[in-house]
């Protein structure tokens, strides 16, 4: 199964407290180890509600996925840039830089985000449209890159 980022995973959090509950009551679906506590009595009607609600919202992420948002880095002659440049072995990594992005409403937001990776260069909002953010990173040298998220 693959890894679902933070904002899939509080929705999910969501569908069961509001179908089931048990879980609305605990207030999560974090593990216990504690049987008492891990294992609820849930009816069928309240896993099947849950379910269906899961389905709907994955056919929903399904139609956005196609609309992915297109991220690129580069120098400020225009000359593309690998991503991995942001980073230094394992400092950081594809996913956790997509989910930053990915996670982000806004271009602030997006700077935010991404401040908070272990990162080689730090971001700031240079430029946001309907349809496209740009940040600003300027390096120790002098260096501009920018980075473009089309949205």
């Amino acid at each position: 199964m693959k890894k679902l980022s933070k904002k899939e995973l509080e929705s999910l959090v969501e569908i069961a407290k509001k179908h089931i509950y048990p879980v609305e009551a605990r207030g999560d679906l974090e593990t216990r180890d504690n049987d008492s506590e891990d294992f609820l009595d849930v009816s069928v009607w309240s896993i099947k509600a849950a379910l269906a609600a899961a389905y709907e919202l994955g056919k929903e992420n399904a139609g956005r996925r196609g609309s992915e948002r297109k991220i690129s880095l580069q120098t400020s002659s225009g000359q593309e840039e690998a991503l991995s440049n942001l980073w230094y072995g394992g400092r950081c990594d594809i996913a956790s830089f997509r989910d930053a992005v990915e996670d982000s409403r806004t271009g602030a937001e997006m700077a935010r985000n991404l401040g908070r990776l272990d990162l080689l260069r730090k971001f700031r909002l240079d430029r946001e449209t309907d349809t496209r953010i740009r940040l600003k990173s300027t390096d120790t040298l002098g260096n501009v890159s920018y980075l473009i998220i089309t949205k």
